[in-house]
């Protein structure tokens, strides 16, 4: 099958398959990187998945399996990043489409127009498939706030259907900066690797 005919399975059009597309019209909306997040949220608080958290701080790393109930709460991080895809938002950022010959999948990518946008970049990686329809593979978010008197920025990767990794720096005034790294892993049955 030609990449041509993959391109125009993928629910978003792409003009070609080696140059990003930087214009989003008002009828093609932008890819609800939250609500497809909120929806593996709540497959997982649905399951019998044995859920795994690591922590790793200051060089040390801490691993326990969490209940089910507990997923939601460890994964709020994704929920509290402004949904770019509102009018609110939609009018700051630019989207830029493009196919990864490498990755041979597509890439939909949002980046800010001001410097200041508390979302600093949202990247979906998609992988096509005639037999089985267009996969959500990935989605990296980039994240830059304020709090009190604390800079934060966090990577958020969410792997679909597997994991998700949030590393948080904290800059306190006159302190060497904070990392935080927390994964948590979802497998399902208790005998699962």
């Amino acid at each position: 099958m030609s990449k041509w005919l993959l391109l125009t399975l993928l629910p978003f059009a792409f003009s070609c398959k080696s140059k990003p597309k930087e214009e989003a019209s008002d009828t093609e909306p932008y890819f609800p990187i939250k609500s497809y997040i909120e929806s593996q949220i709540a497959h997982v608080d649905t399951s019998l998945y044995t859920i795994q958290r690591i922590e790793t701080q200051n060089n040390r790393s801490d691993t326990t399996v969490i209940p089910r109930e507990d997923f939601k709460e460890e994964a709020k991080d994704f929920l509290e990043i402004p949904d770019i895809t509102k009018s609110k938002w939609k009018d700051d950022y630019i989207e830029t489409k493009l196919f990864d010959e490498a990755l041979q999948s597509a890439v939909i990518s949002y980046s800010p127009k001001e410097d200041d946008a508390e979302v600093r970049r949202q990247e979906v990686i998609i992988k096509p498939n005639a037999n089985e329809g267009d996969q959500v593979k990935t989605i990296f978010i980039d994240r830059s706030f304020e709090d009190g008197s604390s800079s934060i920025q966090q990577k958020l990767l969410w792997e679909v259907n597997k994991w998700f990794r949030i590393v948080t720096i904290t800059q306190k005034p006159n302190q060497p900066e904070q990392i935080k790294t927390v994964q948590v892993i979802w497998r399902e049955g208790p005998s699962a690797e």
